[in-house]
């Protein structure tokens, strides 16, 4: 299974865990664009008819960075500890080996 990785969730605005419906954040709290979602309107600049003035902040963690950097060259694969492995592909999402 594919389920695309959207940037918002490597915002310091980005709600976690608030509504397993929809993603939402401090920018748009009742639910994040799909064009952001997808990735198809880089939020640096501000979103047409966006009430607010809230943008794209990266996470203050290093994880977060090390992600961010990689979301440009591809992607990377994590090793669990039983083995298996969960290749993370910021073109087309994750999936599990």
């Amino acid at each position: 299974m594919i389920t695309p990785t959207p940037k918002c969730v490597f915002c310091k605005h980005y709600h976690e865990f608030a509504n397993f419906n929809k993603l939402t954040c401090n920018a748009f709290p009742s639910g994040i664009p799909e064009k952001i979602i997808d990735g198809e309107f880089e939020h640096t600049k501000k979103y047409p008819r966006q009430r607010n003035s809230i943008l794209f902040e990266p996470k203050e963690n290093d994880l977060s960075k090390t992600l961010l950097d990689r979301m440009a060259t591809g992607g990377i694969t994590i090793i669990k500890n039983d083995g298996s492995k969960i290749r993370i592909d910021f073109a087309r999402g994750f999936k599990s080996k």
